[in-house]
């Protein structure tokens, strides 16, 4: 699976002010702000390939915990073998243990204010997969919580902050969800490490969330939130989920979605909208770009291109494929090429397919639905599928 940039752009419109000749590209961010860019400096818009996630690697050691949530919890920390063990103790961000946890040997910059990632400026406020410690060491669809899980964790639960387990002191809580009632999960108290020292490894256990401070109505980077759960001192038998400094080293507890949609692979589509409602999808796994060339868009992928007029398009925008291609909405029309079939998808249609020279191979005037038609008899070469009022070119191999 790949992590894209669409994690961040969520809405790119077409808008032409009546009082500007030039065309403008808005660019709607995830946070809600919006970037507004000439077309004429646009050269291609395309998916930014990261780091592939590695296969699901959940040591025999852990069990998952179902306690009626919205996510699955591991039943041990990153590193730990037994449920009381505290495990690694990372900077947030980082994948490896080492001795010193200050400024000069974070990651991501040697001062909080020389942050190269996840800073004011790029608008980022999660760990990307390649930087989450739960994803890397674990694989799979393994990630840290959020700061909203912990929350559900604290809401949802009967809180013991005198227990132990496996000789360690900790806190358990146990879940109030009916139906759920006597599952419970541990947290051990490992403290934190700054510089050198280990701080507060009885008083408290704390975790590290996937989300730094990095919001519109409040921007501290420096900072990312960590759950903490307070067994003794000033904050003794509470909860808190502050922003600390994330070059801190503290343990970290996965979680996992509880269920995984049988048709949802885990990939998006760019989709393209057009002024009359309908809509064009191009599946993120094929890596379309999206170029603009005199009155045309063109989005191109390695076997497939296509040509939209620019002022017939509303916007592009993203989409989880949270459904199959055979149930696509009544007022869009789909295209998908796997190398050997055209599918098509809509409510009503007629598709033509030529080749470069024009000779005709397949027509039918009146197709509804979910079609796949096969190609795979074509000589290898560049075809053109035409679709109601939609072209596309194909390449056979």
């Amino acid at each position: 699976m790949k992590n894209l940039i669409y994690t961040s752009l969520i809405l790119l419109a077409m808008a032409t002010p009546s009082f500007a000749e030039t065309e403008i590209l808005l660019v709607e961010k995830s946070n809600g702000e919006t970037i507004e860019l000439p077309l004429e400096y646009i050269d291609e818009m395309r998916f930014k390939d990261a780091m592939d996630i590695p296969e699901d690697n959940t040591p025999d050691c852990v069990e998952i915990i179902d306690l009626g949530l919205s996510v699955n919890w591991a039943s041990t920390n990153l590193g730990a073998t037994l449920p009381g063990e505290p495990g690694y103790l990372l900077a947030w961000g980082e994948l490896e243990e080492k001795d010193w946890y200050s400024w000069s040997y974070y990651k991501f910059g040697t001062s909080k204010t020389s942050l190269t990632k996840y800073t004011a400026t790029d608008g980022i406020n999660t760990l990307q997969p390649e930087d989450d410690a739960a994803t890397m060491l674990w694989g799979g669809e393994w990630r840290m919580p959020t700061r909203e899980e912990f929350q559900e964790l604290y809401d949802n639960c009967d809180i013991d902050y005198e227990a132990t387990e496996d000789g360690y002191p900790g806190v358990r809580l146990t879940s109030k969800v009916p139906g759920y009632e006597g599952k419970s999960i541990f947290f051990c108290a490992a403290g934190w490490i700054q510089d050198e020292y280990h701080v507060s490894d009885v008083a408290l256990s704390t975790y590290w969330t996937n989300q730094c401070v990095n919001y519109d109505e409040i921007a501290l980077p420096e900072f990312a939130y960590a759950a903490e759960f307070w067994r003794e001192g000033d904050y003794a038998k509470s909860y808190h989920c502050p922003g600390t400094y994330r070059y801190i080293g503290r343990p970290i507890r996965a979680v996992k979605p509880k269920t995984t949609n049988s048709q949802d692979n885990g990939t998006v589509s760019l989709v393209v909208e057009f002024v009359n409602g309908s809509t064009q999808k191009y599946i993120s796994t094929d890596k379309p770009t999206a170029t603009f060339e005199g009155d045309l868009m063109y989005i191109r992928t390695d076997m497939l291109e296509t040509s939209f007029v620019k002022e017939h398009i509303n916007k592009i925008y993203f989409e989880n494929n949270t459904v199959s291609i055979q149930s696509a909405e009544e007022d869009e029309m789909t295209f998908y090429y796997n190398g050997n079939e055209v599918i098509i998808n809509g409510k009503s249609y007629a598709v033509a397919i030529y080749d470069i020279d024009g000779k005709l191979y397949y027509q039918d005037y009146s197709l509804s639905g979910y079609n796949a038609i096969d190609i795979s008899g074509y000589n290898p070469g560049v075809y053109i599928v035409k679709a109601n009022n939609q072209t596309i070119k194909i390449l056979k191999k």
